[in-house]
């Protein structure tokens, strides 16, 4: 073979693979419906629904707005959803129970949790605001969620002890935000747009933000793979061009929302089935966008799921390690 023919071989044998790859990453007109949540959300899908990326991968998206980790799981559980956006603490949790589940692509890796308290509770550290805390009232999502255990860790990191507070089911960050400002609670575990309405109203202030605060150590160990696109492991095994195609779908959402070019429209397409019904709500709805754009990436850290099991396991949410291949599908 002359080294003309053989360079030949070789860039036809590259185009091959290239269009096989492309192929798997293509579905054959499947419909996809896929966990939301209110607010920014599943923002990669709802990008990539909006703008076409889903169509362009040969897939129809559809969002069902599922708010809680625990019903997407139920709905996945159920084939009432084909992709769940799961917490990746639920995950580990999940499969240590015998859920079928395995993640496929980073969703929002950087969490938005956050604790808000009252100006008057506000002190100069996180320790020194906790400490504001003993004998107060802390607003949660509802009682015995995973939103009131962190907050009692985070009185026991500072010293206090967590059962001299009281526990208050305060719902979303919407009703959250009003208890705290009615004087109804001292303090919410909330989160996105909880960050954006304290620091757009100046009503309130941030105590601790799970994706900067540096303690409780704990509550770090799944930064960088804070919530995954998640499908049964049959799903997977008999769909892999779907997978491929939310996979890719969801890649080319990543690359268009983080091109600063494209912000405006980014909130509006947010905007279409979310309005935050307070004074200034566009403006907070545009701080709630910035603050979370970045961590809606589909790369994720390994280390970070593998400290989400360890967390699951030291909550006794699991009653084992969960290992990283139980929870993440090769590529």
């Amino acid at each position: 073979m002359t080294i003309r023919r053989f360079i030949s071989a070789l860039a036809t044998a590259a185009m091959t693979l290239g269009a096989a790859a492309t192929a798997l990453a293509q579905g054959q007109g499947e419909t996809i419906r896929i966990q939301d949540y209110p607010g920014t959300g599943n923002l990669l899908m709802k990008v990539a629904r909006a703008r076409g990326f889903c169509a362009d991968r040969g897939i129809t998206c559809e969002l069902v707005v599922i708010p809680s980790g625990a019903g997407g799981s139920q709905a996945l559980l159920a084939g009432s959803i084909e992709v769940g956006m799961l917490p990746t603490v639920g995950l580990a949790a999940a499969i240590a129970k015998g859920a079928p589940f395995v993640g496929i692509s980073g969703s929002m890796v950087r969490s938005v949790i956050v604790m808000a308290v009252s100006n008057d509770v506000a002190a100069a550290d996180q320790n020194a605001t906790m400490k504001n805390l003993e004998g107060g009232k802390i607003g949660v999502s509802a009682r015995g969620t995973p939103g009131e255990f962190v907050a009692k860790m985070l009185l026991k990191d500072a010293g206090v002890d967590p059962e001299s507070a009281a526990y208050i089911a305060v719902g979303g960050p919407s009703t959250a935000y009003l208890s705290l400002t009615s004087g109804q609670v001292d303090a919410v575990l909330s989160w996105a747009p909880m960050q954006a309405i304290c620091e757009v109203l100046e009503t309130c202030r941030i105590a601790w933000s799970q994706a900067e605060s540096p303690e409780p150590k704990i509550l770090t160990l799944d930064r960088g793979a804070n919530n995954l696109l998640v499908v049964t492991r049959a799903y997977a095994e008999a769909n892999p061009q779907v997978v491929e195609a939310v996979r890719a779908a969801a890649k080319d959402a990543e690359a268009w929302l983080q091109d600063p070019a494209n912000f405006d429209e980014l909130v509006a397409i947010v905007r279409q089935d979310f309005e935050i019904q307070l004074e200034r709500g566009d403006e907070i709805l545009e701080q709630a966008v910035r603050n979370a754009l970045p961590g809606y990436k589909t790369g994720f850290d390994p280390e970070g799921v593998k400290g989400a099991a360890q967390f699951a396991a030291t909550l006794k949410m699991a009653d084992r390690v969960v290992g990283y291949e139980e929870m993440v599908l090769g590529e």
